[in-house]
């Protein structure tokens, strides 16, 4: 277990490796479902299990608990504009290098294996790809929609740190109007056209419900947070329940992502509050996460790339199984080969001190260590 879990630095600030958890937590609950569908797509093996399928819910949980981090980090540079391109530069350097790294070896795989994705049909298709600009469907690498996302919350993150209200009045605008698309579109059944189903998605609400967490996590009294864990938990289980039912594109991750808030907000606040401690394992998965997050279907692939080229069958248990292993194997493996020597190496050409972990979901460090946007 760890022994410092939660602990306190000459600013007071609080070191939560609970949030770390959730990052590990979110990441595995997407290999799990990628699995399935991966399995059928390239070894032609069918399963369906209801849990596995819901966990693309990691996904919701990831957004909610961006939101909670960056506003943690965060929330007192707004209206401090001389730190708006610290803070950009930042979350460009933590996004797109093991992305650009990965994306090229998924490319790589496609040209040798000559399945090209189709969207990407010429010079255009690819910059889009590599900058992450968002597509109307799945973008060639289909995790990167998230990432998409994500950078457009970190812009008008951007904007409030630079102009202060003006910021705020523009990412509240944002979000209201998320609202008005949302509600349009579960009163009427009808899907919004692109570019506004990606800039008015209930996605994006997600964030904000991150946001609404780090104010109640730190105002709820040790039996509160251990209620809102337990109340969370359950409408997180609930909502799985009841996945294939739920409407995806309007109310399922509002759902989830309710159920994540909840979740983040107790979770923390127990933390803050009783020092908790978590297995230093469980901790490096999550510093692990946006790794396994971006790998796990490459090395899925090559996994089920290696079973058709030696004839094995192994069954559909068997398979499943030995692609989830794969795909969190290769999390961690480019994790420690790729992602943290990149960071290493951008850091000293930038002469800045590399950050201790990888991951945002550390708020807080001693001070010797690096600044916590150091981390995603």
């Amino acid at each position: 277990m760890s022994t410092a879990a939660t602990s306190r630095n000459a600013g007071g600030r609080v070191n939560l490796e609970s949030l770390q958890v959730g990052r590990a937590f979110a990441a595995q609950y997407v290999v799990l479902c990628h699995a399935p569908l991966l399995m059928s797509e390239h070894l032609g093996v069918q399963m369906w299990n209801p849990i596995l399928a819901a966990g693309h819910s990691g996904v919701e949980f990831f957004f909610v608990l961006s939101g909670f981090i960056m506003f943690v980090v965060h929330g007192r540079d707004i209206g401090q504009p001389e730190r708006a391109r610290r803070f950009m530069s930042k979350r460009i350097i933590r996004i797109y290098p093991l992305f650009w790294v990965l994306f090229s070896i998924f490319l790589l795989g496609q040209i040798i294996t000559g399945r090209i994705d189709p969207h990407l049909d010429g010079p255009m298709a690819y910059l889009r790809a590599y900058t992450l600009a968002p597509f109307a469907t799945d973008p060639p690498m289909r995790v990167a929609w998230t990432l998409s996302h994500e950078l457009l919350f970190y812009l008008l993150l951007s904007v409030c740190i630079l102009a202060g209200g003006i910021g705020i009045a523009l990412m509240g605008a944002w979000w209201l109007a998320c609202l008005a698309a949302l509600a349009y579109a579960s009163i009427d059944q009808m899907s919004v056209a692109f570019p506004q189903s990606f800039l008015l998605s209930p996605y994006n609400l997600l964030f904000l419900l991150g946001i609404a967490a780090t104010f109640i996590h730190t105002t709820i009294s040790t039996s509160q947070a251990a209620i809102l864990l337990i109340t969370g938990l359950a409408g997180f289980m609930l909502t799985i329940a009841h996945d294939a039912t739920l409407p995806e594109k309007t109310l399922r991750p509002i759902y989830y992502g309710l159920a994540s808030a909840a979740i983040v907000a107790g979770l923390a606040g127990l933390e803050r509050r009783t020092g908790i401690g978590f297995p230093r394992w469980l901790v490096f998965l999550g510093d692990a996460s946006y790794s396994t997050y971006l790998a796990h279907s490459i090395a899925m692939i090559a996994c089920a790339m290696i079973l058709t080229a030696g004839h094995l069958q192994l069954g559909a248990v068997a398979t499943v199984s030995l692609l989830i292993v794969a795909g969190t194997v290769g999390g961690m493996i480019t994790h420690l080969l790729i992602e943290r020597p990149l960071l290493r190496f951008i850091h000293h050409k930038r002469q800045q001190p590399p950050p201790l972990t990888t991951n945002d979901a550390t708020v807080i460090v001693s001070p010797s260590a690096s600044q916590p946007e150091d981390r995603i």
